[in-house]
């Protein structure tokens, strides 16, 4: 990609601080509209700014891949179709025994995921490995080194001070340990994972099966109760992260 492009990266970190500034005035009700108008002008620079991005094709139209399209084809069919059978019959388990925490319906419902990953993926990946298309050029070390260390610095502040930061307790928190703590710490027949919970909201109750391990392991407090939704949002920084590395690699190759 040319050099040019280079200025939509310090662009896109420009319209992303807007866009945090906009939900950050969400939590002021009488702002409540300014806020709303600084979310949707981010989102229109975003549009001007990438509306003319020339972005990597995802499937290959070069003559070299289609010698393969067929096999790689017939392969993703079949392992679509054999993870919707899966699926079928973990509903049809779960109709049955809808009280077994970790069941067969659960075993076949993660088989039948699995199985549909893995068919995208080496079906995918048979076109990419006949392609002609560009390669990104390489993450450099240093930047990757760079991002790890930010990302530890940054976990370790925030987890530091779980207890008094925010210096509130929300709702949320408190029915989210209720929940957790009833259906997985001390009930007499766990609910099914894959299930949900909390009457009239009906969360995944993976979701709180996965607060119940961390209450379990580190004990009743609001500080573990407020990890788990902190360790998701670190991922979900750290690929953003990532994403805004690569594309400023690409540009400035």
């Amino acid at each position: 990609m040319p050099a040019p492009c280079a200025p939509r990266v310090w662009a896109g970190a420009i319209v992303y601080l807007i866009a945090l500034l906009g939900t950050w005035l969400l939590a002021n009700e009488s702002g409540r509209l300014w806020a709303v108008l600084v979310l949707v002008a981010s989102a229109m620079l975003a549009v001007v700014l990438w509306r003319r991005q020339n972005w990597i094709s995802t499937f290959p139209s070069d003559a070299t891949a289609r010698t393969r399209v067929n096999g790689s084809r017939l392969f993703y069919v079949f392992g679509v179709a054999v993870a919707m059978l899966l699926v079928l019959a973990a509903d049809l388990r779960y109709a049955a025994a809808p009280s077994e925490t970790f069941g067969l319906a659960d075993i076949l419902w993660i088989a039948g995921i699995a199985l549909l990953l893995c068919s995208a993926f080496f079906g995918s990946h048979s076109l990419w490995g006949v392609s002609n298309a560009p390669r990104l050029p390489g993450w450099p070390t240093w930047e990757m080194a760079l991002l790890a260390v930010l990302f530890v610095l940054a976990l370790l502040g925030r987890v530091g001070n779980l207890r008094n930061f925010p210096d509130n307790i929300y709702p949320d928190e408190i029915m989210t340990g209720t929940v957790a703590t009833q259906s997985y710490l001390s009930p007499t027949t766990p609910p099914s994972v894959f299930s949900t919970l909390w009457s009239g909201i009906d969360l995944p109750a993976l979701w709180f099966w996965f607060v119940a391990v961390f209450l379990k392991l580190g004990g009743t407090s609001l500080a573990m109760l407020r990890l788990p939704p902190l360790c998701l949002g670190r991922l979900r920084l750290s690929r953003f992260m990532h994403c805004y590395a690569e594309h400023g690699a690409d540009t400035r190759r």
